[in-house]
């Protein structure tokens, strides 16, 4: 996990919620990770007072979904501190302000590790990053049938642009040629910087 200058989109959403209208799950992408924290884990102090500067690729999504309780979701195993990396534990503990219980953390470290997670926690609404849909958003493609709703978020901070080539910036933008994707079907995009926004319209309510 690497870190720049770009937000997370943990950054956006509100410190509170209602627990008993919103179950918030936080999917973390991190390939390096070799173990699963703890369900007590907490992480390094410095972690917490740390600039929030991991990329939107780095979080999969936040998901929102109605409340049963799924402490076995993800198997973890306890590891030292010093296995997790810097920008690991900075998204862990800003995703420990957000969610009712660690239990709702889950990392993941392949591209595609949120699919399945997200098939059996059924989520009514999910956010995830472009950089991780997949090709052509394949991964999100996988998805229908088995949430409700899942919103693309795109825009700055996705990728390093200064090395990225043509093809690379393509297939970044296949929700613009894509079927499955626009306003009253089960995909939606949402530039970055309006995921509060969005947030607030669908989850809070707000107009």
């Amino acid at each position: 996990m690497q870190a720049n200058n770009s937000q997370s989109i943990l950054s956006h959403l509100p410190a509170e919620h209602d627990p008993n209208t919103t179950d918030l799950f936080v999917l973390i992408h991190c390939p390096t990770l070799t173990s699963l924290p703890p369900l007590d884990y907490q992480p390094l102090p410095d972690a917490a007072t740390s600039v929030l500067g991991s990329s939107y690729s780095q979080i999969s999504t936040p998901a929102a979904t109605p409340g049963s309780e799924l402490q076995s979701i993800s198997p973890r195993i306890a590891a030292s501190e010093s296995s997790y990396p810097k920008a690991f534990d900075t998204l862990y503990q800003q995703a420990l302000s957000l969610v009712s219980h660690s239990s709702r953390i889950l990392p993941f470290t392949t591209q595609a590790g949120y699919v399945q997670i997200l098939k059996h926690l059924a989520p009514q609404l999910v956010y995830v990053t472009e950089e991780l849909s997949g090709t052509d958003g394949e991964s999100v493609a996988q998805l229908r049938g088995w949430v409700g709703m899942t919103i693309v978020v795109a825009g700055e901070g996705l990728a390093d642009t200064e090395t990225e080539d043509e093809g690379t910036r393509e297939r970044r933008r296949w929700y613009e040629r894509s079927s499955m994707v626009g306003l009253g079907k089960e995909v939606e995009v949402v530039d970055a910087a309006r995921v509060g926004e969005d947030w607030g319209k669908r989850v809070g309510g707000r107009e």
